[in-house]
């Protein structure tokens, strides 16, 4: 049937084509949660949250069970900027089922961001209860206590998450910018080198970078700037920066060339902000 047919085609990564068979499994039955829930993920996939959203809110009317069309919802919602959405049906979720650890781990990212550490830490424990060992979410709560300047439980997590997942490129820098909370900017580098190695990133260069900076070594700062410039043409932090160690070397025509350069980027508003990162 329509519904079958289009479970195979979700699986072979056709969505579109999903989408035309659950909206034909709908049509001749109307009352089918689990088409419309299914059709949500199919719009997901798609990139239209905006109908996965109808979807699974339709999946819910017809089921108010389906813990996981809640949970869906939430991160479309998310994925909207709907904090408030994406909350109440995390927390939806959780009610129907209490051992649903992604749900957990979706509400603490989202207490994190809204600064409820606090709530962000109690989301977390839930989820490791249920998955002791799930290296996001031993990353996620070593994120949290870091949050709530608790470095030495955030160190061991993220140590723990690491023994796990030993290539983990965003876990290599999350521990760097743990040691560098700490103050132990050597360690914080030797943490950017492994991700460096494994992700060459611009932002993982610039980060590299501002430690040597602080340590007042001024060529390899340069270096690591210059490459983060190479990656990442329009970052005017990185050309500023570049710029400040010229000036610790006392070579103010290449300091004043970067910082020329940091102010004419910093003019076009898409190249204000820096490369985006990660987060668990």
């Amino acid at each position: 049937n329509h519904y079958n047919r289009a479970n195979a085609l979700f699986a072979d990564k056709n969505f579109a084509g999903a989408v035309a068979d659950y909206s034909e499994a709908i049509k001749i039955h109307p009352a089918y949660a689990m088409a419309y829930y299914s059709r949500g993920n199919a719009y997901v996939e798609l990139r239209d949250d905006l109908k996965a959203i109808a979807d699974y809110s339709e999946a819910i009317q017809l089921d108010a069970t389906n813990a996981r069309a809640y949970y869906n919802r939430g991160l479309a919602n998310r994925r909207l900027s709907n904090i408030s959405g994406a909350l109440g049906d995390y927390t939806q979720a959780i009610r129907l089922d209490a051992n649903y650890d992604r749900a957990y781990q979706s509400r603490g990212i989202l207490y994190r961001t809204t600064n409820e550490l606090d709530k962000s830490l109690a989301d977390y424990n839930q989820a490791l209860r249920v998955n002791p060992k799930q290296p996001d979410y031993l990353h996620g709560r070593a994120l949290t206590y870091a949050r709530m300047k608790r470095y030495d439980e955030a160190l061991a997590d993220m140590n723990a998450s690491l023994e796990i997942n030993p290539k983990s490129a965003i876990g290599f820098t999350a521990r760097s910018s743990i040691h560098a909370d700490m103050g132990d900017r050597l360690r914080a580098i030797a943490d950017l080198n492994e991700a460096i190695g494994l992700q060459p990133l611009a932002t993982r260069y610039f980060d590299r970078a501002t430690l040597h900076l602080e340590l007042k070594d001024y060529d390899k700062a340069i270096a690591d700037y210059s490459e983060a410039i190479r990656m990442q043409p329009n970052y005017p932090s990185a050309y500023n920066n570049r710029g400040n160690a010229y000036r610790a070397k006392n070579d103010n025509a290449r300091a004043i060339a970067d910082y020329d350069k940091a102010i004419e980027l910093r003019k076009t508003p898409a190249a204000t902000a820096s490369p985006a990162g990660g987060g668990a």
